[in-house]
């Protein structure tokens, strides 16, 4: 089980998973955060660790004030999809949100370097 939700796993086909996430990613992008963040978590609970799932979870917590609990799944997206180009950028968000430049700086670096081009 991921560290997404104590809630017990439920069974999803692939497509439902992808119906789910692309529901939950109109929500997002409307900014309808609560409404999101359910639909993100039913899809975390359902399938191995995703990570636009995962990352739009993390952006909510930071969004909503939920520190912790952003922290842990950005420690899930380095555990599980340790190149992925986004997790330092959110890293250095949380890191400014937690009133830390110096390391927000770093990740924020870090996140240049596996973007080319930028």
């Amino acid at each position: 089980m991921s560290a997404v939700s104590p809630s017990s796993p439920i069974t999803l086909s692939a497509r439902q998973f992808e119906v789910l996430v692309r529901e939950a990613e109109a929500l997002f992008n409307a900014a309808r955060l609560d409404d999101a963040e359910a639909l993100y978590e039913l899809a975390a609970q359902s399938a191995a660790p995703d990570s636009t799932v995962l990352l739009r979870l993390a952006t909510i917590m930071l969004a909503t004030g939920r520190l912790d609990r952003a922290q842990q799944l950005l420690a899930q997206m380095r555990r599980d999809f340790p190149l992925d180009q986004w997790t330092p950028m959110l890293e250095g968000d949380l890191a400014m949100a937690r009133l830390d430049p110096g390391r927000a700086v770093s990740l924020y670096r870090e996140a240049l370097e596996r973007m080319p081009g930028q």
